[in-house]
């Protein structure tokens, strides 16, 4: 077995049957997704330790082990010299220093040595979408033999079919019984299970207490660190520019579809930038994940679809005085063929159709360049483009980039499958925050990029963040 990170945190040895989620258990409330899952039995063959570190920091470690394999040999073993209860712990200690206890039951003993480690608790998982039995009573009681702190989670792989009678069953050798999904299980739900974890054992409560602080306080920083990423996804899109020789082959239609399909290399570029940061700022370091599995935001940027979902209303944009020529009106009352252009392609992938439908000028800006010789200025030598000063593009990058956020902030690093959030409901901004932000991105376009300009539209995006955040409490209240 792995050696431990420090003997004085609370470790917790996650035990059980083969296959009922104990590694991805582990993968959550360690937030480490490098923990192996997999639906084979057996995959775990040896214990491994998963420390949930801040920093430098151990907080506590969760400790993975194999499934019980020969549970009512051990017992037997252990019933074969029974002494008084106070006594039982000395028996553990006989089997574990038994030469052949490794070769009879070795899966046994791997977990069982787990278990006596210093400061070491006990969580048992079952799967409560599986009815209870009588062979699982031989692991419950070995548990019990060891006189160690001891919690109990029904984890409702498919269903919450049997929980009741697993409940029942487990309140005879266990002191809490819990129900955790962890597959779906969201941030106030792993707090609430640490504030469980300090009632096995009165040794934790100082540790586990600090452990919820430091949580909590990590996620202020995270969201801190979101709003920056965000803000300097939209102060690279605004300044985006591209350019192209002019040659006498190509029309100016030709030369401006060029430049689109620059422009649009490069916003897919930032929007990837931006949520690749958010995956990493969240621990989802190898987490793969494709728009198009992503129901909500599988359309691209400037898809009828996503402009629906993402962008502001006429009467947003009217309040805050976007509108341009109509310009922002056309955008939202456009229809191309269908409900979205290239869905599930890259974030700028539609720029050029949509271009073509209203004119290429009205998103972007081109214009042609004289490059001196000498001290003349000889014809036009190259075209520029930029996006234009409707500032919907940008509110549509920072809705998906929020979206985004609200999604990878709560997904548990235990969940290994497929994403589809079609329920997923696109932010709802504060009209008076929206308007700051407005001013401060045209300043920002302006000058130099500089650090006063993103921290003060950072600023303003955590406080949508957490205006969004709080308004999603009180709906969840409310139902």
């Amino acid at each position: 077995m792995a050696a431990k990170e420090n003997l004085n945190d609370p470790h917790f040895v996650v035990v059980g049957h083969p296959n009922k989620g104990k590694s991805t258990i582990v993968s959550t409330l360690a937030c480490d997704s490098s923990v192996e899952v997999d639906a084979t039995p057996g995959t775990t063959q040896t214990c491994q330790s998963y420390p949930m570190r801040l920093g430098e920091r151990v907080l506590y470690t969760l400790v993975d082990t194999p499934g019980f394999q020969r549970p009512r040999r051990v017992l037997e073993y252990l019933k074969s010299e029974i002494p008084p209860l106070p006594g039982r712990i000395s028996r553990f200690a006989e089997l574990l220093n038994d030469p052949n206890s490794g070769k009879l039951f070795p899966e046994e003993i791997e977990i069982l040595s787990s278990i006596m480690y210093p400061d070491a608790g006990i969580i048992y998982v079952v799967d409560g979408s599986v009815p209870y039995s009588i062979e699982y009573e031989p692991e419950m009681e070995i548990l019990q033999w060891s006189g160690k702190p001891r919690m109990a989670l029904i984890n409702p792989i498919l269903g919450e079919h049997f929980i009741t009678e697993w409940e029942r069953a487990l309140r005879h050798f266990f002191g809490i019984v819990k129900i955790f999904n962890p597959v779906t299980s969201q941030f106030n739900v792993k707090i609430d299970l640490l504030r469980a974890f300090e009632h096995l054992d009165s040794s934790w409560s100082s540790a586990l207490r600090s452990a919820q602080s430091a949580l909590l306080a990590n996620r202020v920083i995270q969201e801190e660190q979101t709003a920056s990423a965000i803000a300097e996804a939209l102060i690279a899109a605004r300044h985006i520019q591209v350019s192209t020789p002019i040659s006498t082959n190509l029309e100016e239609g030709a030369l401006q579809e060029k430049l689109t399909l620059l422009i649009k290399t490069e916003l897919n570029k930032i929007e990837n930038l931006c949520w690749k940061s958010i995956d990493e700022i969240f621990h989802h370091t190898s987490l793969s994940i494709l728009k198009q599995d992503m129901s909500v935001l599988e359309h691209e940027l400037f898809s009828k679809e996503s402009i629906r979902l993402f962008g502001l209303t006429k009467a947003q944009i009217s309040i805050m005085g976007l509108a341009s020529g109509g310009t922002a009106g056309a955008l939202l009352d456009m229809t191309i063929g269908g409900t979205s252009l290239l869905a599930g392609s890259a974030l700028g992938a539609g720029l050029g159709a949509i271009s073509a439908t209203l004119g290429a000028n009205r998103l972007l800006k081109f214009r042609r360049l004289r490059l001196p010789i000498g001290s003349l200025t000889i014809g036009s030598h190259k075209m520029v483009a930029r996006l234009s000063d409707n500032l919907n593009i940008a509110f549509i990058l920072l809705s998906r980039a929020i979206t985004y956020y609200s999604i990878i902030s709560e997904r548990a690093h235990g969940n290994r499958s497929s994403i589809h959030y079609e329920h997923i409901k696109p932010p709802t901004f504060d009209i008076a925050k929206l308007n700051t932000l407005k001013r401060l991105l045209r300043n920002s376009r302006t000058g130099v990029i500089n650090e006063k300009a993103g921290t003060e539209i950072a600023g303003i995006i955590l406080e949508l963040i957490r205006c969004i955040q709080s308004n999603q409490m009180m709906d969840k209240a409310g139902n």
